[in-house]
């Protein structure tokens, strides 16, 4: 009769245990989602002009202060296309909602016309003043966006 209690005991502190270290890896795969959309674009040469708006989750269970998202083209290479202003405050578990006005190459636009996401980073210092950039995952808003 010990010995069952002793093991059922032991199974719930493993599964306890291994749910927790599950839940830790997955959170690092998406601290920031949301959805996108463009609008007022207007066309100059081999350039695009529009305007970006994003709906953005903070998922990364810290408050993040101070952060940029940092718009790099799609394509290989590191080339940065634009930045958002600075957000003061985006706490854990709740969103913002941002609109910029942008500037970027027609073939960077185009890839995005035919399915491919722009690739956005929020740019962050962290309580321990460490750097981060971690990649934001989104979702094409379908209309009416913006908000």
């Amino acid at each position: 009769m010990r010995s069952t209690v002793f093991v059922r005991i032991a199974a719930g502190m493993l599964a306890i245990v291994l749910l927790t270290s599950l839940t830790s890896f997955a959170k690092d795969g998406r601290d920031f989602a949301g959805y996108f959309s463009v609008g007022d674009v207007s066309t100059d040469g081999d350039m695009v002009h529009l305007t970006l708006n994003l709906q953005v989750f903070n998922y990364s269970a810290v408050d993040v202060r101070q952060a940029v998202i940092k718009l790099h083209e799609s394509g290989p290479g590191v080339a940065v296309d634009g930045a958002f202003r600075p957000i003061k405050l985006l706490a854990n578990n709740h969103e913002i909602k941002l609109r910029q006005q942008l500037t970027v190459p027609r073939h960077e636009y185009e890839r995005w016309q035919n399915g491919i996401k722009p690739s956005l980073f929020m740019v962050y210092q962290d309580a321990g003043g460490h750097h981060w950039e971690r990649s934001i995952e989104l979702s094409r808003r379908p209309p009416p966006f913006p908000f």
